[in-house]
């Protein structure tokens, strides 16, 4: 039976790497707020996240 210790280190890097940049999109979200108000900091948050997702469907509906 194989085992995952050959990809953890890789698997652990990614994770890590998708946890900072989780950080840091907070960080810009929380700084726009802050400085110019809430409503186009979270606006653009909202259209980054409904643009993220059909980026991703549509590369997944092109894959089949």
């Amino acid at each position: 039976m194989p085992t995952l210790t050959p990809i953890l280190p890789t698997v652990t890097a990614a994770f890590l790497a998708s946890f900072v940049e989780v950080v840091e999109a907070f960080t810009i979200v929380l700084a726009v707020g802050v400085t110019r108000s809430w409503r186009p900091a979270l606006t653009g948050a909202a259209l980054a996240l409904v643009l993220g997702i059909g980026a991703m469907a549509r590369r997944a509906l092109r894959r089949r």
